[in-house]
């Protein structure tokens, strides 16, 4: 008969002994290891202790007295080869409360499990070799284990010796923390602020203008277009007819309120233009014309027509007939109130840009005079095209400069291969917001000047590099222009425009310079960067500078939406490895120089 025993301890739990009794697997509880059963003394019933004396368990019977569950010793087998001396294990960690466990046979040894899992499997040992015949051994008792509340209890020869107990049950885990409300506001122009919890939390930007789309297919003859006139009806208004159909009529409003004498007005009239249509004029200045539509092609035939009818009904209106059906009824409108005093409206026409819409002082509309760039009509007076991708920049005149009043997005390629530019993170979202950062080979337009690391490619005029046509990068001395302007300290360069002038900082000047919203990702920061709900600058002057960031020359991006920003000027620094930029930030800024494989942003100045 083949016998297994593990004992297993537990900190201030009883070991856990496993007993193979023929093919049965029984669990057994020891409250305790004594050295030897003599010291143990009295014992109460059921009370189980593994004696190291003799290696064997004993349970304390009905009489008080210790029992020994080991059978007698069998034969003295052959003495096996001596195994080495183990060391001492380190004292195990207190374990946390246990999950109930059950031992299965399998092919392989008993499988142990608790909890659920299975935790080991107690593997069988190879086949020893064949011992001496030993004395035949005094029939040992049978141990079973049976279901009881909270656990197993253990019976050995019909009597109780423990318990198995069940695990206990783990504490509650703490409550997460609630979640914030998150809300998105609109910023004209700019895109969607989120804030959760009162903080701004980051801004969804509108996205740029999309490339041009292609050609679209030739369409299907249009239906044929009616011609439109105008007729007089005195003490209504003008009825405005396209064919033979009527499709409005621009009623006079009821007399007003005297009103108080009115800037003198610009009379309009239309003249008709024979295949063309009507020509507005208000003065001496044509300011539209309503064009005739173009003849269609040939229509196919219509079902017949139902005839209509307009009945008068006193106090009513128009009741509309068609057919023999009542289709609706134009009904009278109620008289109106009391008309305010009219204002009177003029037209101003604007170089570039086209008619400027004033009433009584305010001016109302500006109706642009063809401006586009790609299919995108834009304001000349405030914007330019970048006729190279069709891309529309801000600009902003700055103490008699012309400046780009966003960063540069143009792909600088050479032989139609990108070269020397980036998105930050490689993300076309940054792009869309901040520009592309540029080494300064790219930014001068090495492949035109031959400029880059280690070049001295000083101009004596001025650098067009990367910039549109009709702009340039700016050089040093146009860039401390700004700079100084606009920290309103109109000084000179304290070093004369002679290297080395680096080491400025002037905080009030890059305030001035800065957007006032989007810097320190949009959150307030610590050492005074950004205090209370301080997101930016006071931008004076329009020129928006945000926070581009740059990127190292080992590829690393650094900076982008936090707290910094710098743009590339044309002039080489105090060697041939660096050329000046100026730098910015929420609480300083200057010149300085900078490796020129750095990337950085680009402004243009206009020529």
């Amino acid at each position: 008969m083949k016998q297994l025993v593990r004992i297993t301890g537990f900190a201030a739990l009883a070991a856990l002994v496993l007993v193979g009794c023929g093919d049965d697997v029984t669990n057994v509880v020891t409250n305790r290891v004594v050295a030897d059963l003599d010291e143990v003394g009295s014992c109460f019933v059921g009370e189980t202790v593994f004696n190291r004396a003799d290696s064997a368990i004993y349970v304390c019977a009905g009489n008080g007295e210790w029992v020994s569950m080991k059978g007698d010793s069998g034969a003295q087998g052959e003495k096996g080869d001596e195994g080495k001396q183990g060391e001492q294990g380190t004292p195990g960690a207190k374990g946390s409360d246990g999950s109930a466990c059950s031992a299965r046979l399998v092919d392989e040894g008993i499988e142990v499990s608790c909890g659920g899992s299975v935790v080991d499997t107690l593997v069988n040992g190879a086949q020893g070799a064949q011992g001496a015949q030993g004395e035949p051994g005094a029939a040992g008792s049978s141990c079973t284990a049976s279901p009881v509340d909270g656990g197993f209890q253990l019976i050995c020869g019909g009597e109780p010796v423990g318990v198995i107990r069940n695990g206990a049950q783990g504490a509650q885990g703490d409550s997460g923390v609630a979640g914030a409300s998150c809300t998105g506001r609109a910023i004209e122009g700019v895109g969607v602020e989120l804030s959760c919890g009162g903080e701004v939390v980051d801004t969804l930007r509108n996205g740029a203008n999309g490339a041009q789309g292609q050609q679209g297919n030739p369409g299907a003859p249009g239906a044929a277009g009616a011609s439109c006139a105008g007729r007089v009806i005195e003490g209504v208004g003008i009825e405005i007819a396209c064919g033979d159909v009527v499709i409005d009529t621009l009623r006079g409003g009821a007399p007003g309120a005297q009103g108080n004498p009115g800037v003198a007005g610009t009379s309009c009239t239309g003249r008709t233009i024979e295949g063309i249509g009507i020509e507005i004029s208000c003065g001496d200045t044509v300011i539209d014309t309503l064009r005739n539509g173009t003849d269609g092609g040939q229509g196919q035939q219509g079902e017949p027509g139902v005839s209509c009818s307009g009945r008068a009904i006193e106090g009513v209106g128009i009741e509309i007939t068609c057919g023999d059906a009542v289709v609706d009824t134009l009904r009278n409108g109620a008289p109106g109130g009391q008309g305010e005093a009219g204002t009177s409206c003029t037209g101003r026409t604007i170089e570039d840009v086209g008619v400027e819409i004033s009433c009584g002082g305010v001016v109302v509309d500006t109706l642009l005079s063809g401006n586009f760039c790609g299919v995108v009509a834009y304001n000349a007076q405030t914007h330019f095209c970048d006729e190279r991708d069709s891309s529309i920049y801000k600009k902003v005149t700055i103490n008699g400069q012309t400046w780009m009043a966003e960063n540069l997005n143009h792909e600088y390629e050479i032989d139609g291969v990108a070269y020397g530019n980036w998105c930050y993170n490689d993300s076309a979202e940054y792009c869309a917001r901040y520009g592309r950062l540029y080494s300064w080979a790219a930014a001068m337009d090495t492949a035109i000047t031959g400029c880059g690391y280690g070049v001295d490619c000083a101009s004596a005029g001025n650098a067009r590099g990367a910039c549109p046509e009709g702009w340039h990068l700016p050089n040093y001395a146009e860039m401390w222009a700004l700079f100084s302007f606009a920290g309103d300290t109109l000084v000179d360069d304290p070093y004369g425009y002679e290297p080395p002038y680096h080491d400025v900082n002037h905080p009030k000047a890059a305030r001035a310079l800065l957007a006032t919203y989007g810097w320190c990702n949009d959150r307030a920061m610590p050492s005074g960067i950004c205090v209370g709900a301080e997101r930016g600058g006071t931008d004076v002057y329009g020129f928006s500078a945000f926070p581009s960031g740059g990127r190292n020359i080992d590829g690393a991006f650094l900076d982008a939406g936090d707290d910094y920003a710098s743009y590339w000027t044309s002039s080489n620094y105090d060697d041939l490895n660096q050329a000046y930029h100026l730098g910015m930030s929420m609480f300083r800024g200057g010149p300085g120089g900078m490796h020129k494989g750095v990337g950085f942003a680009v402004r243009c100045i206009k020529d």
